[in-house]
């Protein structure tokens, strides 16, 4: 195991980025090795004791307060009843919902993405929580699908603090005195953090530290070391004090509608490997990846803590705990387990591409594994994929919700000309011109011109890239005037053509080149 651990971190050098994993149980660590650098300008070793970002990590402790505090909130709460400002369809999702991503909540993030809005474009708390009002639609109808998004976690703690309820508070009095565990709570990336490294992202110009303007909140902010994370883990499965019974209550998985139980609880997924299954979360912000997963019968599990964002934090967790065990994982699908190209379903709603031994939906890629001779299934618990090939269509689920795709006819449908105009979103300042098939958003050094691409049936892709991420969108044509822009955690974000009123009150619509010269 130990010898596995340092095939891992080799590739890690000491002239870049690196990482850490650490092996415990419940008396204590047992052993850690490491990689890389912390700090590149300072050239500091990156070990165990190196704090950096665990992001979504952090969820499993406010889904803990709130357990914590079932005579302020109920999990079987409307989130209108404690946020009477939200819009309808958003305020109907439950509590419980909201913490375990069956609620259908679109993903803040993303939505704001959407409208043009870059991973570090500022954005300070009111203003966040003012978008928050500003949402009104839902992926989906309430537990009829899993799908991860972190409004959930941003909401359930907005009403926290409306009942005098602090997530720092929290933290301090149960993780820092209550384990003796150094975990910090910033609530914005400029926030100091004593020892924090920065997270990096490599391009061509070498390693750049990531950013984030988008306020942090309790669905991603913890800071701690890997050492750190081990010490609450491990108070926290103990179960002592006001934290009994906690651990087993934040992984009870839901139950959807259609009957099939999620694998993801509060805060907490579950992941099985050969009938043995573990618990944990992964976490990803700019530049920094961490895991954890426990195996709650021994009480032995695995942290893994990186700033780099090419680490595959989860993978590695998995494997070293699966190994541990004398575990076999499965085997990668098979290039050719379906023919590769692009799929849309019957409602044009979802798209894939379809790769060698992977899936891209709606943007978002996971790798794909063998499950009897004909069915292809991913192992990320946030996105479960259950896909057999039959007859050239794909059916099966993706996120226990019945999917049925058919190849994409691409230049079936509307010309892409019919796009051509301004588009904006009322009320809100988002703006996007098409022209000739390129679709032109953003303002000064950051506007792009991304090339559509053809699904057919009124559908097209377009690329954007944001920093170290790039996404495929997915524009649907809802009508001559009104087009839908969609990824796989925000899925109706709506533009509407701009018109013209003239003094004589003739409308016009309004063309592009007016403003793209």
């Amino acid at each position: 195991m130990s010898a596995m651990m340092e095939r891992i971190v080799a590739p890690w050098s000491t002239s870049g980025p690196g990482g850490a994993i650490l092996v415990f149980d419940r008396s204590g660590s047992r052993f850690s090795v490491s990689g890389g650098l912390g700090d590149l300008a300072q050239e500091s070793v990156f070990d165990e004791n190196t704090v950096v970002r665990l992001a979504s990590i952090t969820k499993h402790v406010l889904a803990a307060m709130v357990l914590s505090a079932a005579d302020q909130i109920g999990l079987e709460d409307p989130l209108l009843l404690h946020l009477p400002e939200l819009q309808p369809e958003i305020g109907m999702v439950k509590v419980a919902q909201a913490l375990s991503m069956t609620g259908g909540l679109p993903d803040l993030r993303e939505c704001l993405s959407l409208q043009g809005l870059f991973f570090n474009s500022r954005c300070e708390i009111p203003a966040a929580c003012k978008q928050l009002t500003l949402l009104d639609r839902l992926n989906f109808q309430p537990d009829t699908e899993l799908s991860y998004s972190n409004t959930g976690y941003r909401l359930v703690e907005t009403a926290l603090a409306r009942k005098r309820l602090n997530f720092a508070g929290f933290v301090e009095s149960h993780v820092r005195r209550g384990a003796g565990a150094s975990l910090y709570t910033p609530e914005i990336w400029g926030d100091t953090v004593a020892g924090l490294v920065p997270g990096y992202w490599e391009t061509e110009r070498g390693w750049q530290p990531g950013d984030q303007g988008m306020p942090l909140s309790a669905s991603g902010c913890l800071c701690g070391s890997a050492s750190a994370l081990a010490d609450w883990l491990r108070h926290l499965i103990a179960g002592q004090g006001s934290l009994a019974t906690l651990f087993s209550r934040l992984a009870v998985p839901r139950v959807l509608l259609n009957g099939y139980c999620t694998d993801y609880g509060l805060g907490l997924y579950r992941m099985t490997v050969q009938g043995r299954t573990f618990v944990g979360h992964d976490g990803s912000l700019p530049g920094y990846k961490a895991c954890f997963l426990i195996d709650p019968a021994s009480g032995c599990g695995v942290v893994v803590t990186s700033n780099r964002e090419d680490t595959a934090a989860r993978t590695i967790a998995r494997s070293v705990l699966a190994a541990g065990f004398g575990l076999t994982l499965p085997d990668p699908v098979s290039p050719g387990w379906a023919s590769p190209g692009f799929y849309v379903d019957e409602s044009g709603t979802r798209w894939i591409e379809v790769r060698e031994r992977s899936i891209i939906h709606m943007g978002a890629e996971e790798p794909l594994f063998c499950a009897g001779e004909d069915k292809a299934v991913s192992v990320n618990p946030t996105a479960p994929v259950s896909l057999r090939s039959v007859a050239g269509h794909l059916a099966g689920e993706i996120g226990f919700s019945p999917v049925r795709f058919a190849p994409a006819l691409p230049g079936t449908g509307p010309d892409v000309s019919a796009l051509d105009g301004i588009w904006i979103i009322p009320g809100q300042g988002a703006l996007l011109e098409i022209c000739d098939g390129v679709l032109i958003q953003g303002t000064g050094p950051q506007r792009s011109r991304m090339p559509l691409r053809s699904l057919g049936r009124g559908l097209w892709l377009f690329r954007r890239d944001d920093g170290p991420w790039s996404v495929e969108v997915r524009l649907k044509r809802l009508s001559c005037d009104q087009i839908e822009l969609a990824t796989a955690r925000a899925r109706s974000v709506i533009y509407e053509r701009l018109t013209i009123v003239s003094v004589g009150g003739m409308k016009e619509t309004a063309q592009a080149p007016l403003i793209s010269v």
